[in-house]
């Protein structure tokens, strides 16, 4: 087992926003240096591990769309946070929640990296589906909640939808 200190980087790495920024290109490159590795030194291996890290299908060996890297989560999370917190509709907060699960579910699906079974399609959009429905169900009920119970205002100020 590694320390929580190690994984702890290791998860701050991977939600580091900036390799939405790494073109496919560099990204090749990176893949490159990762390859042939005497051909580079300490510090621009290290560069080129975490670019690929962040940007490479660990299987494919493909890059992965900006917008579906691991790294878009903290982006994507504050900006449906935000719109969540500020909400006062129900058809806002079903919007944002199923905009949440779909960017998810692209991001669960662009990095699936399990080689001893294949990916099931079917099972993947049932999981979606599902996940949308509860989270869009909750998110709007919560909101009408709120608005029409008195008392479960203050629950709203806690409580994002």
């Amino acid at each position: 087992d590694e320390p929580f200190g190690v994984r702890l980087r290791r998860l701050m790495q991977r939600w580091n926003p900036s390799p939405l920024l790494v073109s496919d290109a560099k990204a090749y490159a990176a893949l490159a240096v990762i390859k042939n590795p005497r051909a580079a030194t300490d510090k621009q291996l290290a560069a080129a591990e975490r670019i690929v890290d962040a940007c490479i299908h660990p299987v494919l060996h493909q890059p992965i769309p900006s917008m579906f890297r691991w790294s878009s989560f903290l982006p994507v999370t504050a900006v449906t946070a935000l719109g969540l917190a500020t909400t006062g509709s129900p058809g806002g907060a079903f919007l944002l929640h199923w905009f949440y699960q779909s960017h998810a579910a692209a991001v669960r699906y662009c990095n699936y990296a399990d080689t001893t079974r294949p990916l099931d399609r079917d099972r993947m959009l049932q999981a979606y589906a599902a996940s949308s429905a509860a989270a869009c169900a909750i998110g709007a009920g919560g909101v009408l909640l709120l608005r029409h119970v008195p008392r479960m205002r203050v629950a709203g100020l806690v409580l994002p939808h």
